[in-house]
């Protein structure tokens, strides 16, 4: 009689491993090697305005990039899923300026609201680091297009899914690429109005003021949490307390104007080479504010909001009347 003697854990590990390689195998945005061919366009935040051909440009990559997003949902929704379609279809105007001034050298950058990632994947799409049809099929379905921000081609080296978390690992990243490759080192993060009250956003906030990294922030404001509106939750003006670490705010009426965010995004770049991190803040209509405020955000007018002590008050930007004049709405 022979007697034979099973390692069942041996046998086990082997399975899975061969499960493991069988999924990876499917997975192609995952692997030794992954090439794009990704469509040239660039701009550059030390060089003039926005060009009206850069913005039809910008306008028609917004499009397509809406449609993937709108496709991948309505894939997702067969399968009785969704997900956070309001975020992600915002996110998307502002990454694309992002992708189109990001080197991956001196330059890169970060998203702290992790559930825009539809957003994410079908910008990147768009511009040609993904394939199109496995952001519709695959999003929350796969390894390489998950249902939070995680690396792929073109894409942050920074995972994101727990709020507040890229604001001190970008000013992390700002620091580092600024110590290694000096001046012209910038990270934009991009964060929404609801994670920048966690404590770990705010030690980011301080720290970015404190050693004064090259970065720009962008809160993107849907207005909307979990568990209800951001007004109901928790209805706070991060600018106030955002400012009071030394983060300049720079107030523009909205993410979607596309010559005032490029006039904004250089405006910060230029900060963040002096020292000065700044925070892009859209006035939009969700914060009413007082009544002479609302009638300057209507205008479209674009404005600082320094900090003053013993007291904060506005001034224009670009500035209409003279320099300092006190803004008492």
């Amino acid at each position: 009689m022979h007697t034979t003697t099973v390692d069942s854990l041996s046998t086990l590990t082997n399975e899975q491993n061969g499960r493991n390689a069988a999924l990876l195998a499917r997975t192609p945005h995952l692997g030794q090697r992954i090439e794009s061919s990704v469509l040239p366009f660039t701009l550059d935040l030390s060089g003039g305005d926005l060009t009206a051909e850069q913005e039809v440009t910008l306008s028609a990559l917004e499009k397509q990039s809406a449609r993937t997003a709108i496709e991948s949902l309505a894939s997702l929704a067969k399968v009785n899923d969704i997900d956070h379609l309001g975020g992600g279809l915002e996110l998307i105007p502002a990454l694309l300026m992002t992708l189109a001034v990001t080197d991956y050298e001196r330059s890169h950058f970060t998203i702290e609201h992790g559930h825009t990632s539809i957003g994410y994947f079908s910008t990147l799409a768009t511009l040609g680091f993904l394939d199109r049809a496995r952001v519709i099929d695959g999003f929350r379905r796969s390894l390489d297009i998950p249902g939070h921000v995680s690396w792929v081609p073109g894409g942050t080296e920074l995972s994101s899914g727990r709020l507040g978390v890229m604001v001190p690992v970008g000013t992390g990243m700002a620091l580092g690429l600024r110590g290694n490759h000096g001046a012209g080192s910038h990270v934009i993060c991009h964060c929404g109005d609801a994670g920048w009250i966690s404590g770990q956003a705010l030690d980011g906030f301080n720290g970015a003021a404190v050693h004064r990294a090259p970065i720009t922030f962008v809160m993107h404001r849907n207005g909307i949490q979990l568990s209800g509106s951001t007004r109901h939750i928790m209805n706070q003006d991060p600018r106030s307390i955002i400012s009071s670490f030394g983060i300049r705010i720079l107030e523009i009426r909205s993410l979607l104007e596309r010559r005032a965010l490029f006039a904004a995004y250089r405006e910060a770049f230029t900060s963040a080479q002096n020292g000065r991190p700044t925070l892009i803040y859209p006035t939009g209509g969700a914060f009413r504010g007082t009544r002479r405020a609302r009638s300057r955000i209507s205008a479209g007018s674009t404005t600082w909001w320094k900090r003053r002590a013993p007291s904060q008050r506005r001034t224009r930007y670009p500035p209409t009347r003279a320099s300092g004049s006190p803004d008492r709405s």
